[in-house]
């Protein structure tokens, strides 16, 4: 498969500053040495709870926030140094799906003035040809021309996620950062847009990061699966593998919590995380996970670990496989 986006030794920090000459006194790790590639035409789920930088990675590779070291390429052309004309040129080739779909449009234009404000920022399409494209586009999300002239709070929250994926798919991307695109939609609502997200993927061959906690989702429409805590990478595998034989212990209490029709089948199974996660302005020392970890050992508390591969194209960082 062609490697589509490649990122090296992607982190973000975020300065904490205080006292009247607001000087610096520490920094949030919100992304820590991450090391990620993404093949044309897959579908990436990135997991991981709240907190642990989920979509502040997918910001940072879409160029949306200022990374503080490392690098993000697409079709090995490196985005973090890129020149403005070339940086515009590229933003066609990459969109993103927000959370929330209330805040993702803007209330005072109508659906018509959101969906042609790419074409006019980017100056591609205007007259009847825009238009046509415009119908497309709602025909694609399943709606209709006649909501072009309505406002964004006319619609339902699966219309104005619709609307949204609309105006993603615009100028023809390859590359879309879904950021928990259904976490703010009843479950019914959920299926549809998933749906939608699958059968635009065939239709179009897009390929995704799809960033979510929903791991039921995520078994659903990823190829491939990335679990993140504190900012790194712990685990990587294709998503049969990782769901069956997941191998790093935070994996498989995420996996352990999935909701199952019987609660009571399952209670055994069900693995309880102590303590809370840590704080990303001061991360614990060794493997991140070490506070928390049922098999910690005297190494976890002082050494980083580092990527092995357990079995074929199975990534895991942890001493368990070292």
């Amino acid at each position: 498969m062609k490697k589509l986006i490649e990122i090296k030794e992607l982190s973000k920090e975020f300065p904490i500053k205080k006292g009247f000459f607001n000087r610096q006194v520490g920094a949030v790790h919100a992304v820590n040495n991450v090391n990620l590639d993404i093949f044309e035409g897959e579908t990436l789920g990135l997991v991981g709870e709240s907190g642990c930088g989920k979509s502040t990675t997918g910001r940072c590779i879409l160029g949306l926030t200022d990374i503080t070291k490392g690098s993000v390429e697409i079709d090995g052309i490196n985005i973090t140094n890129a020149s403005q004309k070339t940086l515009k040129s590229l933003r066609r080739r990459m969109q993103i799906i927000f959370q929330n779909p209330y805040s993702s449009l803007n209330p005072r234009m109508s659906i018509l003035e959101s969906l042609k404000e790419p074409f006019v920022v980017h100056k591609t399409l205007k007259g009847k040809a825009l238009n046509i494209r415009l119908s497309e586009l709602l025909d694609m999300v399943g709606l209709s021309t006649s909501v072009l002239n309505r406002y964004p709070h006319e619609f339902s929250g699966g219309q104005r996620q619709r609307i949204v994926i609309a105006r993603a798919l615009a100028l023809n991307p390859d590359f879309i950062v879904a950021d928990e695109p259904v976490s703010s939609l009843d479950v019914s609502i959920q299926a549809q847009i998933i749906n939608l997200l699958e059968d635009l993927k065939k239709q179009l061959g897009l390929t995704y990061l799809f960033i979510s906690h929903d791991l039921s989702v995520v078994k659903y429409v990823s190829n491939r699966v990335a679990v993140m805590y504190l900012g790194e990478i712990i685990e990587l595998a294709p998503t049969d593998l990782l769901f069956s034989s997941p191998k790093h212990p935070y994996t498989q209490a995420l996996l352990s919590a999935i909701p199952v029709p019987d609660p009571t089948a399952n209670k055994e199974k069900r693995i309880l995380l102590e303590g809370d996660l840590p704080s990303p302005a001061n991360p614990p020392s060794g493997c991140k996970f070490h506070t928390r970890c049922r098999y910690v050992m005297d190494k976890c508390k002082t050494l980083i670990p580092m990527q092995t591969e357990p079995e074929k194209d199975h990534f895991v960082k942890c001493h368990l496989f070292t």
